[in-house]
């Protein structure tokens, strides 16, 4: 909103009010006309104000005069108008020279005029310019909501935003990341404000931060969802915001906070379908899990995967899901379970595809959410042998440090991964877990049994079909070492 400036006033109104000679009446905008004839009007002040008085009470000596005088410029007003004729014939000496000492512009209203004729001259334009910014503001709501229905919402939003307030604008994530900004040339405006914003200190959905940058003055504002902050609004001005621009940026705000929303229930329904994948595939029905995924248009499961374990602190688990789906966006995650001395910490495991092999990669982003995550990947595996890897790596990761996230074993060669799949496809009994266990106890019969809940002799007729299937010597110290360390590779042992 603009508003009629002392300036302004006195051109409107001609001779009828008038600059003191000596003095010029300023540029400034004034936000009331007020009349006050008392030797303190300051209580009844808010600043901006042009102060009409026709003299009945204002004191004699120049002291006082001078006090009167920085009273009124100490609050903020912008000129001191004074009415000749009903009290004074004209402006007393004194009172010049108390304005003059304390910088306070003094005009003239002349007699006959009334002090109505400047309240009127100054509600005029006023009102006018009422009018415009109300018609201003209801345009800019409805810009603003039909940006929703753009193809890129948050995009059209901040455009809007930013035409509307003829300044930049920015949308931060949580992370103080610049997800969005107009226009687009001043996106290292953006990036320089949320440095020294300090978002951290702003978690509060109702708090707000303000401070200069340049020449601009920075404004940020939370974008709410219930009682969390989801992205911030980052707005640089070359002017301060009225309070009907921020009735704006509130809308604006709003309508980001339920897209926000939107996009949060899409990735729920996302991450739901992705889990009911993995789990499928946990349990073996692998053509099941191909079937689900090319109805929702979900990525097909390839012969090969990989899969991921993860070990967080007691409230680590959902942003270090969020850390796997950022390092490979296409993971399936298939849930967590509390470990751990007071079950405080999190177990997690993902089904990954076979390109998604950089660990470094992986280890830079769960150390960013959780620097005392431990994380095993294992190597490519059949499809079918998900439950197997999955229990496998889900022990290994226990004996982890706090912070290790390691890749696969080295192979140990291309003979014993094939007997191994050979063995995996073995639907009579478990031959994987049968022949882990005898490798383990150095093929001591009893406790090899005792660990797989069967008679001596049910696993020795195991380990011999192991070895028809496999046409391999388990005994043989070279076969054996080659196969434990297979097991351990791809995390069935």
């Amino acid at each position: 909103m603009t508003l009629p400036t002392a300036a302004q006033l006195c051109d409107t109104l001609g001779g009828d009010l008038t600059a003191y000679p000596g003095f010029v009446a300023p540029a400034a905008e004034v936000t009331a006309v007020h009349v006050s004839e008392l030797t303190d009007p300051t209580a009844y002040l808010f600043g901006g104000e042009l102060l009409l008085t026709t003299g009945l009470a204002l004191p004699a000596s120049g002291r006082a005069l001078r006090a009167y005088a920085a009273r009124l410029r100490s609050a903020g007003t912008v000129a001191l108008a004074f009415g000749v004729g009903p009290v004074h014939d004209e402006v007393p000496p004194g009172l010049v020279r108390a304005c003059r000492a304390e910088e306070l512009p003094l005009l003239v209203v002349p007699p006959p005029t009334p002090f109505l004729a400047v309240t009127h001259a100054y509600w005029l334009p006023r009102t006018a310019s009422d009018r415009v910014e109300l018609s201003d503001a209801v345009s800019g709501h409805h810009a603003l909501v039909r940006a929703m229905l753009a193809d890129d919402p948050a995009a059209e939003v901040v455009r809007t935003l930013s035409l509307a307030l003829r300044s930049w604008v920015a949308v931060v994530d949580p992370a103080g990341t610049v997800r969005q900004v107009h226009p687009s040339g001043r996106v290292s405006d953006a990036g320089s404000a949320v440095g020294e914003a300090g978002l951290g200190d702003l978690r509060d959905v109702h708090s707000t931060a303000s401070f200069a940058q340049g020449d601009d003055t920075v404004v940020v504002f939370p974008i709410p969802l219930r009682d969390k902050v989801t992205g911030y609004v980052t707005i640089g001005s070359d002017h301060r915001l009225s309070g009907t621009e921020r009735r704006l940026v509130f809308t604006a705000t709003a309508l980001l906070s339920l897209e926000q929303a939107e996009i949060g229930r899409r990735e729920e329904a996302l991450l739901a379908r992705r889990s009911a994948l993995a789990e499928l595939l946990d349990l073996g029905l692998v053509e099941a899990a191909r079937r689900l995924a090319s109805r929702t248009g979900d990525p097909v499961v390839g012969d090969r995967v990989r899969v991921l374990v993860v070990r967080s602190g007691e409230r680590g688990h959902p942003p270090v899901a969020d850390a796997v789906l950022r390092w490979s966006p296409t993971a399936l995650p298939g849930g967590a379970a509390r470990s751990g001395p007071g079950l405080r910490e999190q177990r997690s495991w993902f089904v990954v595809e076979d390109t998604a092999d950089d660990v470094d990669a992986l280890r830079a982003a769960v150390r960013a959410v959780d620097d005392r995550a431990a994380a095993v990947l294992s190597r490519l595996v059949p499809t079918g042998t998900v439950h197997d890897v999955r229990a496998g790596l889900w022990q290994r990761v226990t004996v982890l440090d706090a912070g290790d996230v390691v890749g696969p074993l080295p192979p140990a060669s291309a003979r014993t991964a094939g007997a191994l799949d050979r063995l995996t496809a073995y639907r009579r009994a478990d031959l994987v877990a049968s022949l882990a266990a005898y490798l383990r106890h150095r093929g001591a019969w009893d406790p090899a049994a005792r660990e797989l809940g069967v008679h001596r002799n049910t696993l020795r007729h195991r380990v011999e079909r192991v070895r028809a299937e496999t046409g391999l010597d388990v005994d043989d110290p070279d076969v054996a070492a080659e196969l434990w360390l297979e097991l351990r590779a791809t995390g069935r042992a």
